[in-house]
């Protein structure tokens, strides 16, 4: 099952959590089909007051969040295909319902990344390494989906990055 699939990670605690619905615009550039949102200081519930006055705020900035999204895509297994993620602290990344890159834990900002080969293969890599098959596959003009699960666990930072290169995504 995928983080958060039982509910504990996105669930309202009266008092404590409230659910937000927003939307990250990525930007898009034609050359290599690149659609990417890059932020070094991601607070996307700065606007939204239900923790006024929490200590972990004192930055004045909104700490202590997660958030999940799902991307469609189509795979069109060009060989070109690759996804990359920089995130501090908790982040998952799952094509379908298979983990393809985990990054869990407390950390700086790490990256991930996975690639799909001409035959539908997706290798993934953590920042520093060769990429490896995962065992994922993905099928030639597939309904495929990118899962990405998130979760900012101090009040240190928080960065969040993302590129699909070459992939025919639903934005």
């Amino acid at each position: 099952r995928g983080v958060g699939s039982d509910g504990r990670w996105f669930s309202a605690v009266e008092g404590k959590s409230a659910p937000y619905t927003g939307t990250l615009k990525v930007e898009y550039v034609s050359k290599g089909a690149r659609f990417y949102f890059h932020q070094d200081q991601f607070y996307p519930l700065d606007e939204v007051k239900f923790s006024d006055g929490d200590a972990v705020n004192k930055d004045g900035h909104n700490h202590l969040f997660t958030m999940n999204f799902a991307v469609p895509f189509t795979a069109l297994l060009s060989g070109e295909e690759s996804f990359e993620i920089t995130a501090d602290d908790d982040t998952f990344v799952y094509v379908g319902d298979k983990l393809v890159i985990d990054m869990g834990g407390l950390h700086d900002a790490t990256t991930g990344k996975f690639s799909i080969s001409e035959e539908g293969e997706v290798y993934t890599a953590m920042e520093g390494e060769e990429l490896a098959f995962t065992g994922v596959r993905v099928d030639k003009d597939e309904n495929a989906i990118v899962r990405i699960f998130h979760a900012d666990r101090d009040a240190k930072d928080s960065v969040f990055k993302v590129d699909f290169v070459g992939m025919n995504i639903s934005v």
